[in-house]
């Protein structure tokens, strides 16, 4: 399991998050953002920006990073990031508890 942050702009957001649908994503989380990045380090302008966060397999991580920068990247200076990071593992909230009980007692909850 994977977790996706990235950080955009917020006028490519919309854009992403239909690409992102096209990719195969099942869920998209977004959040409107403020931030500076290097290149503003001397004034520190809080810029604003929108975070996007998606769940995902490890076998759609390689299409749903092309669907972010084909939409996202414009090769100017504020971009944004894009991270990604593994995840022991992804329980919803509306699971079963006896599923609960079961990642508990696998170590993974």
């Amino acid at each position: 399991m994977k977790k996706i942050e990235c950080f955009l702009r917020p006028e490519v957001a919309q854009e992403v998050v239909e690409a992102l649908k096209l990719a195969g994503a099942t869920g998209v989380t977004v959040i409107p953002a403020q931030g500076f990045g290097v290149e503003r380090v001397p004034d520190a302008i809080l810029r604003p920006k929108t975070k996007l966060e998606i769940l995902t397999d490890e076998a759609a991580l390689p299409d749903l990073l092309d669907a972010i920068t084909d939409q996202a990247r414009s090769g100017r200076i504020g971009d944004g990031k894009i991270v990604a990071r593994g995840t022991a593992a992804m329980l919803d909230q509306s699971a079963d508890p006896l599923v609960r009980a079961f990642m508990r007692s696998e170590g993974s909850g």
